[in-house]
C-alpha cells in the first residue's frame, strides 16, 4: 500500500475553488460507453493516488471528473440496459468514496485559498510599508544632505555679510561689533548711537523675557523656534507685541541675538538661536548680523 505524504502539496494549479472548478469539466464524446467505464476507472485510480499523496487540488480535479463521467455513463441507453454489468466494472462503492472526498477536499481547499489570499495581502502591505519606508529614509537623508549643504552656504554668506558690514562701519567711522558676538559694553554703545539702527531679538521664553528684558527688544520666545523653520514660520508664532517689530527687521544694520546664557561657540545645529538666525539669513535684507550678547567679555 502506498504511504500517505505527512503534509499537503502547495496550493500550484488555482487560486480559488471556483477557478479550480473549471479543471473539472468534461465536454461528451461519441465513444462506447465501455471505454467511458475505462477512462473512469483510469481517474478514479489517479485521484487515489494524488490523495494519498496529499495533492489535494489534483485529487479534488480527477474525484469530480470521475463523477462527470461516471454520470455521463448513467445516461447511456446501453448503461440502462445493463446497470449489473456497468456497475460491476465500476466498483460499487467508487462513486460514494469519490464523491465524499470531493466535498472534505473542497472545504480544505477552500480554507486554504483563503488563508493563501490573506497572507498574499499581508506580503503585499508589508511589502509596500516596506518600500515606503526605504522612500521616507532615502527623503530625509536628501533633506540633511540638503540642509547641511545649505548650512555650509549660508554660513559662507553670513561670514560674508558680516566682513561687508565691518567694512561699511569702517568707512563711516563707526565703532561694529566684533564678528559673531559683543559685549554688553558694545551693545550699550551701539544703541545709543543714533546712526546705528539695531535690533535686539530675545530668545529666551516668554515667561523670562515679561520677568525682565532690555528696552525696545523683540520677544521670540525660544517655544517659536524650532529647527528648520522659516521666518514667516516663527512670525506666526510671534506673541501680538513683537509682531509689528518683527516686520521691520529689513530695515536695521543690525540683529543682535540673545538667550540666557549661549556664546558664539554654542551655536549648534538645532539649538534656538542658531535656528533663529538660520531663518534670518534665509531672507537677506540686512546688512550684518551679530549673533548674540557675550556678557562675560
Amino acid at each position: 500500500m502506498p504511504a500517505v505524504a505527512s503534509v499537503p502539496k502547495d496550493l500550484y494549479l488555482c487560486t480559488s475553488l471556483k477557478d479550480l472548478n473549471k479543471k473539472t469539466e468534461i465536454k461528451p464524446e461519441k465513444t462506447s460507453t465501455k471505454s467511458y467505464v475505462q477512462s473512469a476507472l483510469k481517474i478514479f485510480k489517479a485521484a487515489e493516488e494524488c490523495r494519498l499523496d496529499r495533492d489535494e487540488e489534483k485529487a479534488y480535479v480527477l474525484y469530480m471528473k470521475y463523477v462527470t463521467v461516471y454520470n455521463l455513463i448513467n445516461k447511456r441507453p446501453d448503461f440502462k440496459q445493463q446497470q449489473d454489468y456497468f456497475h460491476s466494472l465500476l466498483g460499487p462503492s467508487n462513486i460514494k468514496k469519490a464523491i465524499e472526498e470531493a466535498e472534505r477536499l473542497s472545504e480544505s481547499l477552500k480554507l486554504r485559498y483563503e488563508e493563501a489570499e490573506v497572507r498574499k495581502k499581508l506580503e503585499e502591505k508589508e511589502r509596500q510599508e516596506e518600500l515606503q519606508l526605504k522612500k521616507q529614509e532615502a527623503k530625509e537623508d536628501t533633506k540633511v544632505s540638503a540642509k547641511t549643504s545649505l548650512e555650509t552656504s549660508l554660513d559662507s554668506k553670513g561670514k560674508n555679510q558680516m566682513t561687508n558690514g565691518e567694512k561699511k562701519g569702517s568707512a563711516e567711522k563707526k565703532d561694529p561689533p566684533e564678528t559673531g558676538g559683543i559685549t554688553a559694553e558694545k551693545l550699550f554703545t551701539m544703541m545709543t548711537d543714533k546712526n546705528i539702527k539695531l535690533m535686539v531679538m530675545d530668545a529666551r521664553s516668554l515667561k523670562d523675557y515679561q520677568e525682565s528684558c532690555i528696552i525696545n527688544s523683540v520677544s521670540v520666545p525660544e517655544e517659536a523656534i524650532s529647527p528648520g523653520v522659516t521666518a514667516n514660520w516663527i512670525e506666526a508664532k510671534l506673541p501680538d507685541a513683537s509682531k509689528e517689530p518683527w516686520k521691520e527687521r529689513g530695515q536695521v544694520n543690525y540683529i543682535v541675538l540673545l538667550d540666557w546664557f549661549s556664546s558664539v561657540k554654542d551655536l549648534q545645529l538645532g539649538t534656538p538661536l542658531r535656528s533663529l538666525k538660520d531663518a534670518l539669513f534665509k531672507v537677506r535684507r540686512v546688512q550684518a548680523y551679530v549673533f548674540l550678547i557675550l556678557s562675560d567679555q
